[in-house]
């Protein structure tokens, strides 16, 4: 559960170059993003994982991308994590099975209604799974009081291979709105969270 919150928070999540042979020129369209990371954005959530504020920190370049540096805040515990735009999509960093650090899927550019999409990593040295199911997209959904159009719901399942069984170990449903990033999260453990403000720079 912790790599999910993990996910959840500094993902986001939710940016910054799309497959351009330029690794040093991030884009700067927020408008078709579900994650607009521009530099010094920032998004203030409250709800019972706690208060999380995510600041766009600087550009880093991995695997041949220009990544943005994002640090995530929850319970007081802050960790960097690196995302890039692909379209209107976002990769991120994820080490494989066997400890190799890959460019992966997290929102999938183009994204429609029953996309899915999975990748595998090792977490404390066991063999983990990331499913990734697009539940819907052009929705609506009032978050704090406030009312976001171009909302996109997002499932994610994270879980662990024992001989071959895969043992679910949380889910989230994470929603997003174009233009704005993360808007709301549902763990499958009765936790949440939901923005209160946000500053797209």
């Amino acid at each position: 559960m912790k790599t999910l919150l993990f996910i959840i928070s500094c993902c986001v999540v939710v940016v910054l170059n799309s497959c351009s042979s330029n690794p040093t020129s991030p884009s700067t369209d927020t408008t078709t993003l579900y994650m607009p990371l521009t530099a010094g954005s920032m998004w203030t959530y409250t709800g019972s994982i706690g208060n999380t504020i995510d600041v766009m920190a600087g550009d880093s370049v991995l695997l041949g991308h220009t990544y943005r540096i994002m640090i995530g805040t929850a319970n007081g515990t802050s960790q960097p994590s690196v995302l890039r735009a692909v379209g209107t999509g976002i990769n991120i960093t994820m080490p494989d099975t066997n400890g190799v650090l890959r460019d992966v899927v997290y929102i999938k550019d183009g994204i429609k209604t029953g996309d899915s999409w999975s990748n595998y990593s090792t977490n404390s040295g066991i063999p983990s799974f990331y499913d990734y199911t697009c539940l819907g997209t052009g929705l609506t959904r009032t978050v704090q009081g406030k009312s976001y159009t171009n909302v996109m719901a997002l499932t994610q399942t994270i879980g662990y291979n024992f001989g071959g069984q895969r043992i679910v170990a949380g889910t989230a449903t994470t929603y997003f709105a174009m233009g704005v990033g993360m808007i709301a999260t549902d763990l499958s453990n009765g936790q949440s969270m939901e923005l209160v403000s946000y500053s797209i720079k």
